[in-house]
């Protein structure tokens, strides 16, 4: 059975840098459908819309996970398709379907994905060694952040090493093959 990966994105960027965002998303989706993951977002347009098309465009399977409210765009990249009409119950079924998680570049959506995710690790409700990595370092501010919370003792070590920061798709890729092995 192909292992489930969710990705946490945004819906948009700066335009100078949607080329960028977008390609990266893209790169990832097609990435993880070659390794035979199958791809999970949260169905929305930018960067979660390229991570299913380049999922899809690589004969990956595709699951998106679609908040259906104020006339939001699906991506049409979702082979099967779940709508959710509160953001709550739309997040419990994207992080239980999941075996991993992955974030990219996103907003305040994306950062709370990866902190439900830690939180639930952190507090026993999740398992601890399912992945959550994070790629680009666009991230660098949060984990620098997340180095501060240790020093100060708000986080513990233990919850600071269930999260990967990784440069590229292919590292993120890497790390899931060997975990599922």
């Amino acid at each position: 059975m192909k292992k489930k990966i969710a990705i946490f994105a945004g819906r948009d960027c700066r335009e100078e840098k949607r080329e960028y965002y977008f390609n990266r998303a893209y790169d990832l989706g097609a990435r993880l459908a070659k390794a035979n993951f199958t791809v999970i977002t949260g169905a929305g347009p930018g960067l979660m819309h390229e991570a299913l098309r380049g999922a899809q465009e690589n004969d990956g399977d595709t699951i998106g996970i679609a908040l259906d409210k104020d006339g939001k765009n699906h991506s049409s990249n979702a082979k099967k398709l779940y709508k959710f009409f509160l953001l709550g119950p739309r997040q419990n079924k994207l992080i239980s379907l999941s075996d991993a998680y992955v974030a990219l570049p996103g907003g305040i959506g994306t950062l709370y994905e990866i902190g439900q995710v830690l939180a639930l690790k952190g507090v026993g409700e999740l398992a601890e060694d399912k992945p959550m990595i994070i790629i680009d370092d666009y991230y660098s501010g949060l984990r620098k952040l997340y180095d501060y919370m240790m020093s100060e003792g708000f986080i513990s070590k233990r919850l600071y090493d269930m999260v990967s920061f990784v440069k590229a798709p292919q590292d993120c890729v890497d790390i899931l093959t060997r975990y599922f092995r």
